[in-house]
């Protein structure tokens, strides 16, 4: 008895040692975190990143970093440009580049993830307007269709902010549960740990200068955004866009049904863009593409997604020419030149430019019409539009979806 009465002594006592080591692990490894983000919102972002950018080619690795505040790096990109053309969004805005523009260009795309961002926006170009720069020949305004879903953007009506987006689709948890994966995935391919790591703290301090290639996802120093680790087959995501499909049948993630939309919404949006407009009148909106298995899909359960087919129409009644690209087929695109299910590639933004060019005299104005048309063809089917700052690697079919990839004549460039 007494031998039994000491082994369930000691077995107290060792469970009560392991609830405590992992209590102690769980308290160091927020500290950690906290501290990565304090450090990237509160300095990283103020100082080093943007001295940095505002330098000759420099790139930065940072895209998708949970923690970064990306406004302040939008402010300072732009202030230091003093561009005549600007794109103004959410990540969706991200593939407008310097090279597609006749007029110095700034993209600031990330600034607005709700509506309620764009009150950021508008006080970056009171700023701008307050110091005496002078005006903007274009603003080009992605609008996100979830902006208006129920709930998304609760402090537009008072309410108390709340996560709108499930856990596992943060990019943090994405990575925890990438290394859940069978063990052979990992430690299998060579560098498969390391690319997973590496977008949350080594390449987050790091500046490539045009000098050797990003080969990452990152920012360039006109404020535009590359997905090079997908693009070139390093990082898999929404194979066949069944991430985005998924999204949708379960209804959540940018995806929430909303069957009635709620006005409030479109109302606060509207008081945004007479602000804006207040300093700047030529503003062309568009709604971004989507790749051809999600318009379908979307479009099949109209009645749950009345935001999405809706809106252009509300927007009108109130004053807004909005251009509709939603649909790949409306510009002539397709889903080779998708990034992934909601975002599109290079060359199917160079197209955007170039159809929105058609319609307005303003936008034809300030793009490089040769380029654009010569990229077009060229790279056809690609998402990416070669540059050796960025990587050497080629473009590969990292959809799934059987693109031929590839220029389709010899570059002139």
């Amino acid at each position: 008895m007494h031998y039994v009465e000491l082994y369930e002594t000691q077995g107290k006592f060792m469970y009560k040692k392991i609830i405590k080591a992992f209590f102690t692990a769980g308290i160091f490894l927020t500290a950690i975190l906290l501290s990565y983000g304090y450090f990237l919102t509160n300095i990283l972002s103020d100082t080093a990143i943007p001295d940095k950018l505002l330098h000759g080619n420099a790139f930065y690795i940072i895209q998708d970093n949970p923690f970064f505040d990306y406004a302040r790096i939008k402010d300072a990109v732009h202030a230091a440009r003093n561009p005549s053309v600007i794109a103004i969004g959410s990540s969706r805005v991200l593939p407008f580049r310097e090279s597609f523009f006749t007029k110095s260009f700034a993209n600031l795309g990330y600034g607005i993830g709700s509506i309620s961002d764009m009150e950021k926006t508008y006080q970056i170009l009171k700023e701008r307007k307050k110091e005496g720069k002078e005006e903007l020949d274009i603003i080009l305004f992605g609008i996100d269709f979830w902006w208006f879903s129920n709930g998304y953007d609760d402090a537009i009506l008072g309410d108390p902010p709340r996560w709108y987006t499930p856990l596992k689709y943060l990019p943090v948890f994405s990575t925890i549960r990438e290394c859940l994966l069978p063990y052979k995935k990992i430690w299998l391919k060579p560098g498969y740990l390391k690319s997973l790591v590496i977008p949350y703290f080594q390449d987050v301090f790091m500046v490539q200068d045009g000098s050797y290639p990003l080969n990452i996802a990152g920012i360039g120093p006109d404020g535009s955004g590359y997905y090079t680790d997908i693009v070139v087959g390093r990082r898999k995501s929404d194979i066949r866009f069944g991430e985005t499909l998924q999204a949708i049948w379960e209804g959540h993630f940018h995806f929430s049904r909303v069957k009635k939309i709620n006005l409030a919404y479109v109302d606060k949006f509207m008081e945004n863009v007479k602000k804006l407009r207040s300093l700047h009148k030529n503003i062309i909106f568009f709604f971004p593409p989507l790749a051809n298995p999600v318009y379908t899909e979307l479009r099949s359960r109209e009645a749950e997604y009345q935001h999405v087919f809706s809106l252009k129409q509300i927007f009108e009644e109130r004053g807004i020419v909005v251009h509709d690209y939603s649909s790949l087929s409306s510009f002539g695109s397709n889903d080779c030149e998708m990034v992934d299910g909601f975002h599109g590639g290079d060359v199917s933004y160079a197209r955007i430019l170039l159809h929105l060019a058609a319609a307005s005299p303003q936008v034809k104005g300030v793009i490089n019409e040769p380029y654009l048309r010569e990229v077009t063809e060229e790279f056809s089917g690609n998402a990416m539009i070669p540059d050796k700052r960025v990587t050497l690697d080629p473009e590969v079919d990292f959809l799934e979806l059987q693109c031929a990839k590839g220029r389709r004549r010899s570059a002139s460039h």
